[in-house]
């Protein structure tokens, strides 16, 4: 708890015949976070990173037209497998990449073809579909095909209407013969007439066809002709269907193993350009957890024998990553932290006190027995389906984790309010009913955060003295000064609310005017006492200037951010408040509340407020623990120890 792995410097050479070997046994083994090497005036191996840039591109280029190739397939893939036979591609792959990009062309190819072939086979399917629709139209209004086919005298028109018009036009006109059925209508007529028929149609929104019957394709076919057609494509469409799947199969074998293989590589190549090539030696630098020194020695050995040299710093340094250890309780709020940013790796790990702030506030605001054991069940549910998914889902276990600690709390807070499902008349409250003492309530829960800022001035301090950095740990705001400054100001307020007493002038210059002179000579008092540069680098005025805004900046911050915490107690009325609606409603429906109409307002309303409440509460409670609380101590310019890995996670 509060600790952070211990992350030393490391420093491998060994001889460059190996360095291939070595990789992948350190990608397998996951040991190194790698840096970019560099050993001052030492030269590289220019023809190495030549070969390395240019290995880079092909590499590329076959995983972007594999990914496409897949993607063609419907077969996504994000990332590695697990597959047994990954040592056999590495032999194989240098001298195999040329015939690799000759498959996959060979495969995209096919694929054309066949998507090709597929469309040309769908469109005449479907155009074949559409003149047997023709011939069937026709010969439900009671035309022959084969007759109108032979007019030579006469003109016709075929087409169809809008859907919603319905007035029958076969009588419509002495000078056309107009046949219609359903939409279809067809025209026939002199060929001078041709035009005014049209143009009479065309009032009812008519839809020319007639090219269609003109077709030489409709001239020269029958009904039964046409689908025989149809049955012919389709057997086509079929065997080539049958066929391309049969070859899928191989492919998606193939290119799935490639597609892994290659991003694999990638995966390499980006970690052997931080590495520094002579012509006999290869070179790299890392970050490595203190207790795994002795597997990476290990892992050396196996390969190189003793033909190598391993160097670990022999202390901590600022600018190492980090990882972040907490026990099981307390891991699941890294992702809260983590939210926020990575504490450095002079921080103090803030995770536990995250945790027990968050579940804190979360309970004051949502205080109910029998609502926050459904949040806890349903924190208890989301575990259980994380841990049935494809090797465990963290995001989603950590999640349900949180909730369920924050359904807890919601519990012994609803004890506390005599709450339970929203009802205050059932269980007697440990503590108060919120809306019978609203003040009680707000002055509670501003002490709770008088506590979290309190806390946080502390750990600020506690990490300023990490960082050496004694100025702001002295005589910051946020330092002891801060702290004397705060904790006099709760004092003497709590003391005036409990007992009416004013603050005497002793109390006031102890508490207040002391520690502000502290605070403006704080400059001073660092150039004579710690050694800090000059008092005033931008001159006296400056000095002034920028002493009492940061004294007015400071007092404002921790009025507001006091203050900010009625917010929990607000938000504990609104839950409570929202309970006494359910039941007003439930009542006004059936005053014993024992009708089913009136239970099912009552069960709606509590499903409402825990849904509504919970989400509500929940982002409350990460905005005071974010602003008001880690505003006080937390840098969070960490980054995360991501060690080189080859193995799909």
């Amino acid at each position: 708890m509060f600790s952070k792995a211990d992350i030393r410097k490391v420093s491998i050479g060994i001889q460059r015949k190996l360095y291939d070997e070595l990789i992948y046994e350190l990608g397998n083994e996951e040991l190194i976070h790698l840096i970019k090497q560099d050993l001052g005036e030492m030269p590289s191996d220019a023809e190495m990173e030549a070969e390395l840039n240019k290995e880079e591109t092909k590499v590329r280029e076959i995983i972007t037209m594999t990914k496409s190739l897949l993607s063609t397939l419907n077969l996504e893939r994000d990332g590695r497998s697990d597959s047994s036979d990954r040592a056999v591609f590495q032999v194989s792959y240098k001298g195999d990449i040329v015939s690799d990009e000759t498959y996959l062309s060979s495969v995209r190819k096919k694929i054309q073809q066949f998507e090709k072939l597929h469309i040309e086979l769908l469109r005449k399917t479907e155009q074949t579909q559409e003149l047997i629709s023709i011939l069937e139209e026709l010969i439900s209004i009671g035309i022959d095909a084969d007759v109108i086919k032979r007019m030579k005298l006469c003109s016709f028109v075929f087409g169809k209407v809008h859907a919603d018009f319905h007035e029958e036009l076969s009588d419509a006109h002495d000078s056309y013969i107009i046949r219609q059925h359903g939409r279809h209508i067809i025209g026939i007529t002199m060929s001078e007439k041709r035009k005014e028929m049209l143009e009479f149609l065309e009032r009812y929104g008519f839809e020319d066809e007639t090219e269609k019957i003109n077709s030489s394709e409709l001239r020269a076919a029958s009904t039964r002709h046409l689908r025989k057609r149809i049955h012919i494509l389709k057997n086509r469409l079929k065997r080539i269907e049958d066929c391309f799947n049969r070859m899928k199969d191989g492919w998606i074998t193939k290119l799935s193993g490639l597609y892994d293989g290659y991003l694999e590589r990638e995966t390499i190549i980006n970690a052997e350009k931080m590495f520094l090539f002579s012509r006999e030696a290869m070179f790299l630098s890392g970050w490595i957890d203190k207790k795994d020194t002795d597997r990476l020695a290990s892992v050396l050995r196996r390969i190189c024998g003793d033909n190598f040299f391993l160097v670990v710093s022999t202390k901590t340094e600022r600018n190492a990553p980090v990882v972040l250890r907490n026990n099981r309780l307390f891991k699941p709020f890294e992702l809260l932290v983590k939210n926020a940013g990575l504490p450095g790796n002079t921080e103090l790990d803030p995770t536990p006190f995250a945790a027990i702030t968050y579940v804190l506030m979360f309970g004051v605001m949502f205080g109910d027995v029998g609502q926050g054991l459904v949040l806890a069940l349903a924190g208890l549910v989301m575990k259980l389906i994380a841990r049935r998914r494809k090797k465990g889902d963290i995001f989603l276990a950590d999640a349900g984790s949180i909730l369920q600690l924050c359904g807890l709390s919601a519990v012994i807070f609803g004890f506390f309010y005599g709450s339970l499902f929203s009802n205050e008349h059932i269980l007697p409250a440990l503590w108060f009913h919120p809306m019978e003492n609203i003040m009680s309530l707000f002055f509670a829960v501003m002490m709770m955060g008088a506590a979290f800022i309190t806390v946080g001035i502390l750990l600020n301090i506690i990490n300023g003295l990490l960082m050496r950095d004694y100025s702001d740990v002295l005589f910051g705001a946020r330092g002891l000064v801060g702290l004397m400054i705060y904790a006099g100001l709760i004092f003497l307020f709590v003391r005036y609310i409990k007992t009416g007493v004013y603050p005497v002038t002793s109390e006031l210059i102890a508490f207040i005017i002391v520690p502000l002179c502290i605070f403006s000579m704080r400059n001073i008092l660092g150039f004579f006492f710690l050694g800090n540069k000059q008092p005033f680098p931008h001159g006296v005025l400056e000095y002034v200037v920028e002493t009492l805004i940061e004294i007015l900046e400071m007092f404002s911050s921790f009025l507001g951010n006091t203050i900010s915490f009625i917010r929990a107690g607000a938000f504990a009325l609104s839950h409570a408040g929202l309970s006494i609606a359910v039941y007003t409603l439930a009542r006004i429906i059936n005053p014993d509340i024992t009708t089913m109409a009136a239970l099912a307002v009552i069960i709606m309303g509590n499903i409402f407020i825990i849904l509504l409440e919970g989400l509500i509460c929940g982002i409350q409670s990460m905005r005071l623990e974010y602003y008001e609380f880690f505003g006080k101590f937390f840098k969070g310019d960490g980054y995360a120890f991501t060690p080189f890995s080859i193995i799909k996670k």
